[in-house]
């Protein structure tokens, strides 16, 4: 699955949220963050370089079960450990 800032507000989840407030919880890595991506079933993360997410991943990925797998000036990609892929 492709996990990506989709920015529908109309759509809704089943907390009343929209895709794009999910996003912002993750990206933020707000309470919960790293549940709701395993709860999606999210294999990879391709993220913008310098986000909170990726500033707390690139000094603890292993803690939270993720591993940097490239990285350049502008982006970077995360694999979740938890996933067969």
């Amino acid at each position: 699955k492709v996990f990506v800032d989709g920015r529908m507000p109309a759509w809704k989840d089943e907390e009343g949220r929209s895709p794009y407030q999910v996003f912002l919880d993750i990206i933020q890595t707000q309470p919960g963050w790293n549940e709701k991506l395993n709860q999606l079933k999210t294999n990879f993360l391709l993220i913008t370089n310098g986000t909170f997410l990726d500033l707390l991943l690139r000094e603890k990925a292993s803690q939270y079960d993720w591993q940097e797998k490239y990285r350049d000036i502008n982006m970077v990609i995360y694999k979740n450990l938890t996933k067969k892929n």
